[in-house]
């Protein structure tokens, strides 16, 4: 296996760990949000959307 190949490969695997870390913080951060819903009033909904707008 030729060493770019090699590199590629841990680029590649680095980057599969992102997504799921990312995927899994997402459901974590989803989840806290529903939670707090009935916690806080409706702004937490408002404030979810203006930081999930950027993002998507």
């Amino acid at each position: 296996m030729s060493s770019s190949s090699s590199l590629l490969d841990r680029i590649a695997i680095g980057l599969s760990g992102l997504c799921l870390l990312h995927c899994m913080a997402g459901f974590v951060l989803l989840t806290v949000f529903a939670m707090t819903g009935d916690w806080l009033d409706h702004r937490v909904h408002f404030i979810g959307l203006m930081l999930a707008m950027p993002l998507a």
